[in-house]
């Protein structure tokens, strides 16, 4: 009966068979943040600038922390693996699931935005591919673009299959000048039509996701240090819950003894970009300089 099924049944079970180690290889190879010819995520361009996963103090932020620190000054055992529309929830998939590792010591960067639990994210971060979904499939759309365009352009002669893309494809975005103060107030009244409506509900998810990185970091022997990111002081509107938030989370850090530094109105507002980007130019060498006497104590 066993064998007579298998007869029956023998090209299905080895198109299942083709499809599970297929989806596996490409799984493995993960051409599409591993390759450079595909336009790459911010975790992309942490492999690409680093080339390993692996650091012995572990960044972890919002784009926040893209703007703010200077990797080049951070030193060679330190990796800012930092991703725009990082969330806490974010860091604990990285961290769990073994995108990032850390042998010695995890950093998390965050403001109150990387503990929204509806915040916008990259659909293209691989985290964020449950295990069972076909990774072709999954990243459909950056395979489909990579194929029609060079398809094109291999019919016009100009065969660009095996190129990586440009350079600056592999740059996180910083954040150089400043807004006007007519630019703060327009973004200050975004923010307010956008999160200004929210409450402590809208941010448990990611409260409870730091609770876990803390324990993952126990069960790991890492040491977790917290840094409260800078908001410009011109974001006098802010909304009543981030200080909400805050307690919450400062409580959550003293509990574990976990180190924690709250910057969230240590700098003046000419080292912003906007209402919470430093500025490259003007912030980021002090940023960064504050960042390292920190890590050394």
């Amino acid at each position: 009966m066993f064998f007579k099924f298998i007869r029956k049944n023998l090209f299905f079970l080895f198109f299942i068979l083709f499809f599970i180690i297929s989806n596996t290889v490409f799984a493995k190879m993960d051409y599409v943040n591993k390759s450079p010819m595909f336009v790459p995520n911010d975790y992309a361009k942490t492999l690409y600038e680093y080339g390993t996963n692996r650091f012995s103090t572990a960044i972890l932020g919002n784009s926040t922390a893209i703007a703010a620190l200077r990797n080049d000054l951070l030193g060679k055992d330190c990796g800012n693996a930092s991703i725009s529309y990082g969330t806490i929830k974010d860091f604990e998939e990285i961290l769990r699931r073994g995108f990032i590792v850390s042998d010695k010591e995890v950093i998390i960067c965050a403001n109150y935005l990387a503990f929204l639990d509806n915040w916008e994210t990259n659909e293209s971060y691989p985290w964020l591919r449950e295990p069972y979904a076909p990774y072709v499939y999954y990243y459909r759309s950056a395979t489909a673009d990579y194929l029609k365009e060079n398809i094109i352009n291999y019919f016009k002669g100009d065969n660009t299959f095996f190129e990586p893309v440009a350079d600056y494809y592999f740059d996180k975005t910083i954040t150089p000048g400043h807004m006007t103060d007519s630019e703060l107030e327009e973004r200050k009244i975004s923010f307010e039509e956008r999160f200004g409506d929210k409450t402590i509900e809208d941010f448990k998810g990611n409260i409870k996701a730091l609770e876990k990185i803390i324990s993952y970091c126990n069960k790991k022997d890492l040491t977790l240090r917290f840094v409260w990111m800078p908001i410009n002081p011109k974001y006098d509107n802010r909304p009543a819950y981030i200080k909400e938030l805050s307690e919450k989370v400062n409580g959550i850090l003293t509990e574990n003894n976990i180190d924690y530094i709250d910057w969230t109105d240590a700098f003046e507002a000419k080292y912003f970009y906007d209402l919470g980007h430093i500025s490259w130019e003007e912030g980021s060498l002090v940023f960064t300089q504050e960042f390292i006497k920190w890590l050394k104590k």
